[in-house]
């Protein structure tokens, strides 16, 4: 880092740090299919806002969505009436989420220690992979997080700044509210609370602080949970804190993962900025009160974000998302010790780092090399449907796993550096190359492997736009069917006046005023009134129109005709 880039101001170094961002974070973000099922979810729920004129309460299939509050599709649909109803739009919104939470890095770390410090800590949040990869993506944490992470940042002011920060701590966890619900407010709370428990002789934080952000809390999240109330009563919200409750206490949609599962995800998948954390933890040089106090609460919120999302039953890999922004700043600060001269590292360190980097390392190698001689492992695949999807007609250049190649020297480049000492040097290298290696990597390897995923069934959905037909997904999870077709009202159940869960049986058994198809796995079974076990490829309502790539498209049989009822239940008025 040049003394040349350090005399420019604050200002001016803000202006480059968005602009840098703008320039990792949103070229080809449009390139790609959007993913089941989080960023089809959210970017259909704006959809139908747009389609039905309704802002203030979130659907999906036209059915209130209780799981999710709407303040961030507020945001996609924003960028959708700029940019069109597309992938480019329902990414767009985190992309300027990340442009503004590096600028916003920056300036804290510059304002708690140097211009150096903050541009090691956008370093460290930029240059580490999922950190990267999420504000490329149109999933909900980016927002949610950063309003978190402002909220517990806001309550260290309090310390030295007065209790006005109480006030801006309580509107960023209400905003946080607004983008996700509940847990908004439990992290930030559990921290300052933790916080208080440990430090309460030295009585830096208050209970009275405490009502007073709480206050602010339920006084912003009422500006959408409030409304909502007044105009259609308690139902919704009950719906959506028994949702809350079922998530935290139990394992939903088949992610119960084992306990330990969070910690490996932030272990490899914040390299290179995880190999620091542990030497944070045993800094012990003499520090000001500012930057001891604030470390403090980034370890505080880091074991938070842990503990809660490693006991909660239902793990997914972006729940601990959170925890990249005190991960960040440890990682940072224990390099900038080191160039303090305060700290150093140890022989160990060395050995966490090449551990950690050789799952991405790996999985840059590996996706590629499978992708490009699947043929060679075609045979040692025993599930079915996942040898069909490879059968998709993807095309390989062969070149593909380079970038991996490339990266695994500049990491043993950038390990050379940091063993002779080098250390923000080789800092540098490795979190510049994996920001860089993972721009190139997404657009070069990513859009082949949704080939295989998902492009089949997606594509058969864009061929169905503007059509007046029924589709329908059975048989397995997926919102690619509503936004794919752009799906209108006048064919979802709502709109026929059907029962949302009677919708499928509906579809199958009663006389229809249009062409119905269905979308489902070329395994998958269903079973019928009968209990018996049925294929739904041989389901005798309908007949198939293709088979590919793993995927079964069928065709309901004479629909202007009410038929037998042989699906898992009878359709009732």
């Amino acid at each position: 880092m040049t003394e040349k880039i350090l005399n420019l101001s604050r200002l001016q170094l803000s202006i480059i740090v968005a602009a840098v961002s703008a320039l990792l974070f949103i070229p080809f973000i449009g390139n790609l299919h959007l993913f089941d099922w989080d960023e089809i979810n959210f970017a259909e729920c704006a959809r139908e806002m747009i389609e039905t004129g309704n802002y203030m309460r979130v659907y999906i299939d036209y059915e209130p969505f209780w799981e999710k509050p709407p303040l961030f599709f507020w945001l996609q649909v924003i960028s959708m009436k700029i940019f069109g109803i597309n992938e480019f739009a329902a990414r767009f919104p985190n992309a300027v989420i990340g442009m503004i939470a590096m600028v916003a890095l920056f300036n804290i770390g510059t304002t708690l220690k140097d211009k150096k410090f903050g541009l090691i800590w956008v370093l460290s949040y930029a240059g580490s992979i999922l950190p990267f990869f999420y504000f490329k993506s149109g999933i909900i944490d980016p927002l949610f997080n950063l309003f978190m992470f402002l909220a517990v940042y806001f309550l260290y002011k309090t310390i030295s700044s007065g209790n006005r920060y109480y006030i801006f701590a309580g509107i960023a966890t209400g905003l946080a509210v607004m983008v996700k619900g509940p847990v908004g407010y439990l992290l930030p709370s559990l921290t300052y609370g933790i916080i208080w428990l440990l430090k309460r002789k030295d009585k830096v934080l208050s209970i009275k602080g405490f009502f007073i952000y709480t206050l602010f809390t339920i006084l912003t999240a009422s500006v959408w949970f409030g409304i909502e109330l007044i105009m259609n009563g308690t139902w919704f919200i009950n719906e959506f804190i028994r949702y809350q409750i079922r998530l935290l206490t139990t394992g939903d949609a088949g992610h119960s993962q084992p306990i330990y599962y969070h910690f490996l995800v932030v272990f490899f998948g914040c390299f290179p900025a995880s190999i620091f954390i542990f030497k944070s933890m045993r800094i012990k040089w003499e520090e000001d009160q500012d930057s001891k106090m604030l470390r403090f609460f980034m370890l505080v919120l880091f074991g938070v974000v842990m503990v809660v999302f490693s006991l909660v039953k239902t793990k997914i890999v972006h729940y601990s998302s959170l925890a990249y922004y005190p991960l960040s700043f440890l990682a940072a600060y224990t390099v900038y010790s080191i160039l303090s001269g305060k700290t150093e590292l140890k022989k160990r360190n060395y050995i966490v780092y090449g551990i950690a980097a050789l799952v991405p390392f790996i999985l840059l190698i590996l996706v590629p090399v499978l992708g490009i001689w699947k043929e060679t492992f075609m045979p040692y695949i025993n599930d079915k449907f996942v040898r069909a999807n490879l059968e998709a007609p993807v095309i390989w250049g062969g070149y593909e796993f380079v970038p991996g190649l490339i990266y695994a020297a500049l990491i043993i480049f950038a390990l050379v550096l940091i063993i002779k000492g080098r250390v923000l040097r080789g800092y540098v290298v490795s979190a510049t190359s994996t920001a860089v290696i993972l721009f190139i990597f997404l657009p070069l390897v990513v859009p082949k492997v949704e080939g295989y995923t998902q492009r089949t069934p997606i594509s058969f959905y864009e061929s169905k736009i503007g059509k007046d037909e029924y589709v329908k997904v059975v048989g397995f999870r997926s919102y690619a069917d509503l936004f794919y077709t752009r799906k209108p009202k006048h064919l979802s159940a709502s709109g026929v006046g059907v029962e949302h869960k009677y919708w499928e049986d509906y579809l199958l058994n009663e006389k229809l005023d249009k062409p119905a198809y269905f979308v489902t796995k070329f395994d998958e079974e269903y079973i019928n009134i009968r209990g018996e076990k049925k294929k739904w490829v041989e389901h005798p309502n309908l007949e198939v129109v293709e088979i590919k790539a793993g995927f079964a498209f069928l065709k309901r049989k004479n629909p202007e005709t009410k038929l037998p009822g042989d699906n898992r239940r009878e359709y009732k008025d």
